[in-house]
């Protein structure tokens, strides 16, 4: 059975982005739009792996990591926040296990997802991330 990696991201061009990114790396991808759809598939779908795509366009925001995190299952969940490199330390305090630097070069991402479905079902996340920087 594959992982199921959610992904949320209020860009449309990004959404077929990621969830191909998800797809090349052999888990099954949830794509979300908005927080609040993003929050109800976390729910339905409890994803092994949430990738939270921020971005002051949108709504995807820290605050639903926070929202995410907070629930009782989350505990056991993997949450990776894409953001600008400025905002590491709000989404480690917002309760992200792992953190990625915006950029246009997705080998990183690529890289984290890898690691994880290699780890899963409790990945070392962080320190994924940061072998892949």
């Amino acid at each position: 059975m594959s992982a199921v990696i959610l992904v949320a991201t209020g860009d449309s061009k990004r959404v077929r982005r990621l969830t191909t990114l998800v797809e090349a790396e052999g888990a099954k991808p949830v794509a979300a739009g908005s927080a609040s759809e993003a929050l109800r598939l976390f729910h339905l779908r409890a994803p092994d792996l949430t990738v939270l795509y921020v971005d002051s366009e949108d709504d995807i925001s820290l605050e639903l990591c926070r929202d995410m995190r907070t629930l009782r299952a989350a505990n056991k969940r993997a949450i990776l926040v894409v953001a600008a490199k400025e905002l590491r330390r709000q989404a480690f305090e917002a309760g992200c296990d792992a953190f990625i630097p915006r950029q246009h070069d997705s080998e990183p991402l690529k890289r984290a997802v890898r690691r994880f479905l290699v780890e899963s079902p409790r990945p070392r996340v962080r320190a994924a991330v940061e072998a892949a920087a």
